[in-house]
């Protein structure tokens, strides 16, 4: 199922995005740059009127994507993407916490 304007205008782009990724079943990638690349053209194929950026600059970080979909009624919604590959250490994790608080993300009910 692709994920087009009207799903956009009704139900956020949050959704139908996780619903995908989740089922997503990626090549061997032996780099998180690799993975991004799989993911980024999958978010493509999904989404082809959306638009999907790798090393999007966003207050002052750099986030791995960026997806940005505009609905039927002119609104759109957005997405950032942090894409770790073996994450298995608590720094590991806690690095991962400290890029996303980074970002300044708003919840998925705002």
């Amino acid at each position: 199922m692709r994920i087009g304007r009207a799903l956009v205008s009704f139900s956020g782009l949050f959704s139908p995005v996780l619903a995908h990724v989740r089922e997503w079943t990626p090549e061997p990638a032996f780099t998180e740059a690799e993975c991004q690349l799989q993911l980024a053209e999958l978010l493509r194929n999904l989404a082809p009127d959306g638009q999907v950026e790798r090393e999007y600059m966003h207050n002052g970080c750099r986030i791995d994507l960026y997806i940005k979909h505009r609905g039927l009624l002119g609104g759109s919604d957005d997405i950032f993407i942090e894409a770790k590959l073996n994450l298995t250490t608590e720094n590991e994790f806690k690095r991962l916490l400290g890029q996303i608080q980074l970002m300044k993300p708003r919840s998925v009910s705002e």
